[in-house]
């Protein structure tokens, strides 16, 4: 867990409606670099956003009807000071983002905390509201086993999504963050060791990952055996995504 804050700015309304039907929200905040990977170990992101790269965004209504909407937003979350920020006595959702999901790339992570129905007393209370920001993107990668590598010395993948395609390289570290809430294909052309001389690139069957989740990295691993027949395995986070039976004769020189 990283960057704890409890703060909180101006001041919305008159000075009479203050004691007897207002109260604070206070935010503890913390963003986690926490991410799961299904049958296989997690991981933790570094280097998160810190408190004041988020922005916060307050809306909501009051119990009575002469003052029963709110909405404001702060682009800085240093900017919420919840001593001087009241708010009236009602239900009110808050909501922290830093980045946009939606946005996809290497190093593009985003990370968003909600809550709703958060109930601001009056009397000038403070509501004590904890917030913990999580990755907002799904995480994807590549991983080839050596005898992969053996019988296909080169090999190149692409990542494509509903709205781009990413060439995903081996030796590249950094994260791939993509919009969750979609399908996921995964495209693999290589080279055997047999046509290196010739350069000759063979594309195998498409992988599909299914509706991909926020906060989830998906490992997909490229292996192959030579028991019998040449047999290409997919798997998706060790679970077995799809097995191909390739041609043992593709040779332009045989």
């Amino acid at each position: 867990m990283a960057t704890m804050a409890l703060v909180g700015c101006k001041e919305n309304f008159s000075e009479q409606n203050i004691n007897a039907d207002m109260g604070r929200i206070a935010i503890d905040f913390s963003t986690s670099g926490e991410v799961a990977t299904r049958a296989d170990e997690g991981i933790t992101l570094t280097n998160l956003p810190t408190a004041a790269d988020f922005a916060l965004k307050i809306t909501g209504s009051a119990s009575d009807a002469v003052n029963s909407s709110f909405s404001k937003e702060w682009s800085s979350f240093a900017g919420y000071n919840y001593e001087e920020e009241r708010l009236f006595h009602g239900l009110y959702d808050v909501t922290l983002t830093y980045g946009d999901p939606a946005v996809e790339g290497y190093d593009k992570p985003a990370f968003a905390a909600s809550a709703t129905e958060v109930v601001v007393q009056n009397k000038n209370k403070t509501t004590t509201l904890p917030m913990t920001a999580t990755l907002a993107n799904a995480i994807v990668t590549i991983r080839t086993t050596d005898n992969f590598n053996g019988y296909f010395p080169k090999s190149k993948f692409s990542i494509t999504t509903a709205t781009d395609t990413y060439e995903f390289e081996k030796e590249n570290t950094s994260h791939l963050f993509i919009a969750p809430q979609q399908n996921v294909k995964i495209n693999c052309s290589c080279v055997r060791q047999n046509n290196l001389a010739n350069d000759t690139y063979e594309t195998l069957a498409p992988q599909t990952i299914p509706s991909v989740v926020a906060k989830t990295r998906y490992v997909v691993t490229y292996d192959l055996t030579t028991a019998g027949s040449v047999t290409i395995t997919v798997t998706l986070n060790e679970t077995p995504l799809a097995t191909e039976v390739i041609d043992t004769e593709i040779n332009p020189n045989a």
